[in-house]
């Protein structure tokens, strides 16, 4: 399996205020508790913002509520995306291999990852 780093920095997010909000980005859960983990499609709505730091692509992943695997989408290399998601649901970022990079709950907020080269 390939190796992965997880970009532990903060974020500033502006308020409009002209003030910021610092939290910390959400560190990816060890792949090694993926087993039967599922998604639980309750609470409010939230968004994720998903970045690829590193130079690979990486490939977006859903779990669902059996635990079942689907392909949301692919993150290019230095890009992100965001998505609607509730506190409950689980999302995994895979390397282009298969190898799991990391495992996000849908309150994460921000979810990073650093392919390794």
């Amino acid at each position: 399996m390939r190796s992965w780093l997880a970009s532990i920095v903060l974020i500033g997010a502006a308020t409009g205020t002209g003030a910021y909000l610092w939290y910390p980005v959400h560190v990816p859960t060890n792949c090694a508790k993926r087993g039967s983990l599922r998604s639980v499609d309750n609470g409010p709505k939230t968004t994720i913002e998903f970045i690829n730091a590193g130079t690979t692509p990486v490939r977006l992943v859903s779990i669902g509520t059996e635990g079942v695997e689907a392909l949301y989408d692919t993150i290019q290399p230095k890009k992100k995306i965001v998505y609607e998601s509730s506190p409950t649901h689980i999302w995994m970022m895979r390397d282009m291999n298969g190898d799991c990079l990391g495992l996000f709950r849908g309150d994460s907020r921000r979810a990073v990852v650093t392919p390794a080269e």
